[in-house]
């Protein structure tokens, strides 16, 4: 019987998971479902989670194929010697969930966990704008903002696990609240959120009343339109963004960036002051390419997939497609 893999997404609002035989053959379409809420984790897991392998296991199984393994990319801290979410901010009702050992013991097959932008960047280096790249990060910015770092072929992860939290670096004397409790932070400064926030400063959307619940694509349509405040709170978030991936590349020597999230698909608004800055920190002195995610939101399953894939045969190099 021959064996297949299951990779799976956990974000805040929708689930993936996508399929695959040992090496890479015969990959399924990803499937996406929205995560229904409960009043009880229990039941939660069950009826989201637990629902969605079980599909994709019944399709799998009518080919004669054995699950083998599955890995998982989250949007939340784990403690990664046990396999329990510490924190999840879209969704602490899962917090001190035991998400590994409850796998295990369901399916009583090998679980891989990752944190969901290093399983994005492990996506994209099979799969997207990173692929055949040993050297390069990725980042997303939206709601949040996180990277995942590869050096010499490899994912940086930490001593604890906690390493490419790019958001919470400080980039700011403001006193701008971040969800992590600190001021100033890259994430409080030029994420989507911050963007929106720092707009509704602005005297353009006091004098026009605008509503307070505006969408950052408003924001855009507005800036698209010439309209200077509008344009502005995008370059000073592209500035934040710039000069943080110039100071990572100064100190990591890695010369290729990822960029991927919502923030990103407002196009040069954004992306044109981000290369500014950057280029303006480095001056010269090193060289680094900017390019833009080519699988957007499937990069994290499809890196849950490599994940496992890795972690079952225990290869340093991932071949899967």
């Amino acid at each position: 019987m021959r064996e297949f893999y299951i990779g799976l997404d956990l974000g805040g609002t929708y689930f993936r998971a996508i399929a695959c035989d040992k090496n890479g053959q015969n990959l399924s379409e990803i499937r996406k479902v929205p995560l229904v809420r409960t009043a009880q984790v229990q039941l939660e897991v069950e009826n989201n989670l637990i629902a969605l392998i079980n599909r994709v296991c019944t399709v799998q199984q009518k080919e004669h194929k054995e699950l083998a393994g599955i890995g998982v990319a989250m949007a939340a801290m784990f403690d990664r010697s046990t396999g329990k979410i510490s924190s999840w901010p879209n969704n602490n009702k899962w917090n001190g969930f035991p998400i590994l050992q409850y796998l295990e013991e369901y399916y009583n097959v090998p679980i891989a966990i990752e944190d969901d932008a290093n399983a994005a960047a492990l996506g994209e280096q099979l799969k997207g704008s990173a692929k055949g790249v040993d050297d390069f990060i990725y980042v997303t910015i939206s709601t949040g903002i996180g990277s995942g770092i590869v050096i010499n072929n490899n994912l940086l992860t930490g001593k604890h696990g906690w390493a490419g939290e790019l958001g919470h670096i400080k980039v700011s004397d403001e006193k701008v609240a971040c969800t992590c409790g600190a001021n100033g932070c890259l994430q409080a400064m030029a994420s989507g959120p911050a963007i929106i926030n720092r707009f509704k400063e602005t005297k353009t959307f006091k004098e026009y009343g605008m509503k307070q619940n505006m969408e950052l694509k408003e924001i855009e349509l507005l800036a698209n339109h010439g309209v200077k405040d509008a344009v502005d709170v995008f370059q000073r978030a592209g500035s934040y963004i710039g000069n943080t991936l110039a100071n990572l590349i100064i100190l990591l020597d890695v010369p290729f960036i990822v960029l991927g999230g919502g923030v990103i698909k407002v196009g040069a608004l954004i992306l044109d002051p981000i290369r500014k800055a950057m280029q303006d920190s480095l001056k010269g002195k090193r060289e680094a390419q900017i390019v833009l995610s080519s699988l957007n939101d499937e990069n994290g399953v499809i890196g849950a997939l490599s994940l496992i894939d890795k972690y079952v045969n225990g290869m340093n190099t991932i071949n899967l497609f």
